[in-house]
């Protein structure tokens, strides 16, 4: 199983790690890299910064729809207490103990 190794942090240092594949994959990065004239690594890193990227922001989207979602939910409750206390005023007329009021 190949591994690829070294990639350039953003400090210029330089740090190792190890990437284990199957060779269907190296030979996709390998292709890729010759393709693109881009080392394996510096693939590999742009992908990785990427995907973090792309984490980053659905990790916020889903907190937006999270806090939306419980706007939501506050106002269907809201409405369902609004809509109880109706219908309690209006068994309340229908069946004579309640009054109604209207101002001029």
């Amino acid at each position: 199983m190949p591994v690829v190794g070294e990639a350039q942090a953003e400090e210029g240092k330089v740090s190792s790690f190890s990437l284990r594949m199957d060779d269907h994959e190296y030979d996709a990065l390998r292709a890729m890299s010759l393709l693109t004239g881009t080392p394996m690594s510096e693939l590999v890193r742009v992908a990785i910064g990427e995907t973090v990227t792309r984490f980053g922001e659905t990790a916020r989207r889903d907190g937006a729809l999270d806090e939306q979602l419980r706007q939501r939910q506050q106002a269907v409750a809201l409405l369902e207490q609004r809509a109880a206390s109706l219908a309690e005023r209006s068994t309340d007329v229908q069946s004579g103990t309640g009054s109604i009021t209207t101002e001029s």
